[in-house]
């Protein structure tokens, strides 16, 4: 078995049967989450290879991919510096990368630094208390030719609160998806699917797929928004655009 990035490990998995599965079913829940989420930029960071982007769903005007791999992202770069200049920001959606970074911490903070005041933060993930946590911790699904370690960096609602309070960030809203198993023969047909319904009602803190919506504070310094702003790429950045690497036709 190859050797991969976890990066690129998430996102060979997305383009299997099971993630593309997720895939969508993050797709059908972001515009609902993301609807009162306004603002000029903003970025998905990490997958950005993925497409269709998760920022679809949003109203933000300008919509940028970020990520340390692939053809299609917008901008490259790794999610530890990003290469937005201060306060640029109005939404940031993290798919899955604190689970994949090496310093969690560091994320928070440049997330924080290139947010405006009121900006939104969209963390993904896989919930460590239900069974996809389990199966991710396990080495399993993307994280079996992890090179770092073969073990995904799951962390628990309640620490994820604590170090987003720190910076200065209510949480807003907590979502669950995903009550099914972790395989192909649960994702693709009916057999399990009263299990959606069935954990969603009695159990939601229990959904494999977890995904926590965040505002940042209002700055005790008096804001003044411009009307207009562009995204501000940090000198040094290369920019590229490429074909779709999954297309919207395969969530159909």
């Amino acid at each position: 078995m190859d050797i991969l990035e976890p990066e690129q490990a998430l996102v060979e998995w997305y383009q299997g049967d099971v993630g593309r599965h997720v895939w969508a079913r993050l797709h059908h829940e972001m515009p609902e989450l993301l609807g009162e989420m306004f603002g000029y930029v903003g970025v998905q960071i990490g997958l950005g290879a993925l497409t269709p982007s998760l920022l679809d769903g949003s109203r933000v005007k300008q919509r940028v991919g970020f990520g340390g791999i692939g053809r299609t992202i917008g901008v490259l770069g790794c999610p530890e510096a990003l290469p937005f200049g201060a306060e640029s920001l109005d939404l940031v959606i993290l798919p899955h990368v604190l689970e994949y970074t090496q310093d969690p911490h560091q994320v928070l903070r440049e997330v924080d630094r290139v947010l405006v005041p009121e900006g939104h933060a969209v963390f993904i993930g896989f919930n460590p208390a239900s069974v996809w946590g389990v199966w991710a911790a396990a080495g399993r699904g993307p994280w079996r030719s992890v090179r770092r370690s073969g073990r995904a960096h799951l962390y628990t609602q309640a620490r994820l609160k604590d170090w987003l309070a720190l910076l200065g960030f209510d949480v807003c809203q907590v979502r669950y998806l995903m009550y099914r198993p972790p395989t192909r023969h649960a994702v693709s047909t009916d057999s399990c699917g009263w299990l959606e319904k069935w954990g969603a009602r009695h159990f939601p803190v229990l959904g494999g797929v977890r995904i926590i919506a965040a505002r940042k504070r209002e700055s005790t310094l008096t804001f003044i928004k411009p009307k207009r702003r562009r995204l501000r790429v940090l000198s040094g950045s290369p920019i590229k655009t490429a074909p779709e690497v999954i297309s919207s036709e395969k969530h159909g």
